[in-house]
């Protein structure tokens, strides 16, 4: 369908979702949905391309008692499970927990699906919250994993002033499972920007990235897009006044966080220190998005229009 005048903003976040899960060969076709899209609305834009590879699951396999659970790989390498003492939260480790020992985890805000909350560089699966009581009272456990590496072009899309812009805006379109909150909602607001606040690119430079949510890298795997952008283009982001990301909107009552350590989260930018003065970030209720953060339960339905458009209000009014 890609765009008409008449379309609102969860109609182009419907669009992503669609593509989704928009990871690996899906991060691709977005990329490629995004850049037809934009010529299409005429407007003007660079694609920024850089080299990438991330792991992609091939087998990912977890019996206990005889019986199939539920699971993903959340690991950078493949590997065996037959012990249920390798059983962990997986939500905000401490700065080295990325070599965490090989595991099986679960995200403890999200009860009933599978949520992929946090990667590791050794073998490891996530299960469902509800499943963890089965792990721990179990007798047998056999799992594995299977992951290879897949090396693709990533894509950032810069929309508006390449030259000295005021103020920089950041947004990633990958994701992981169906992603409507993570990150549809931020990439459509950005995306109705530029197609329809046009006014705004004049001082303003928008920042689309692709391979935010997983890279190969370590230990912070993910941000890769916005760390490809800096690399680059460093002097943009010295010489601007903000530094502002949009990342799960659209779903509850918004807030600006202005907390460093916060903000490096969602934009894990090399040396942030050195820029953490002048960034913020635009985002919805942190504890109600863990509920189904990286899982299949992150769904369109959940994005509400006139929150989207609140969201799109707060950040024009800053910029």
């Amino acid at each position: 369908m890609y765009y008409n005048n008449d379309m609102k903003i969860k109609d182009l976040a419907n669009q992503l979702v669609q593509i989704s899960p928009r990871f690996a060969k899906g991060e691709e076709k977005t990329a490629e949905f995004i850049s037809q899209l934009l010529k299409q609305s005429n407007v003007d834009y660079i694609d920024q391309e850089f080299e990438t590879s991330v792991p992609v699951s091939k087998k990912a396999e977890l019996i206990v008692d005889g019986k199939v659970i539920d699971c993903r790989n959340v690991g950078m390498t493949s590997g065996t499970f037959e012990n249920k003492d390798a059983l962990a939260s997986s939500l905000f480790w401490g700065d080295n927990d990325f070599y965490y020992p090989q595991n099986i985890n679960f995200n403890p805000y999200c009860k009933d699906t599978v949520s992929m909350a946090m990667f590791y560089k050794n073998a490891a699966i996530a299960i469902k919250r509800s499943d963890v009581q089965t792990v721990l009272e179990s007798t047998t456990i056999s799992g594995e994993t299977v992951v290879e590496q897949y090396s693709f072009i990533g894509h950032n899309f810069l929309v508006g002033n390449r030259k000295n812009p005021t103020n920089i805006i950041f947004t990633h379109y990958d994701c992981w499972e169906s992603g409507a909150i993570d990150n549809a909602s931020g990439t459509a607001v950005l995306l109705y920007i530029a197609m329809n606040n046009k006014e705004y690119l004049q001082n303003n430079l928008l920042v689309i990235a692709g391979n935010e949510e997983i890279s190969m890298e370590e230990p912070i795997y993910w941000g890769k897009g916005y760390r490809a952008f800096q690399s680059k283009y460093l002097d943009l982001l010295q010489n601007a006044k903000k530094i502002i990301c949009i990342d799960c909107v659209g779903y509850s009552e918004h807030e600006w966080i202005t907390d460093p350590s916060h903000i490096v989260l969602g934009l894990p930018l090399d040396n942030f220190d050195s820029l953490a003065n002048k960034a913020s970030m635009l985002s919805g209720d942190f504890y109600k998005m863990l509920e189904i953060y990286h899982s299949n339960d992150d769904t369109i339905d959940l994005l509400d229009e006139d929150k989207l458009k609140d969201a799109t209000e707060m950040l024009l009014k800053q910029i």
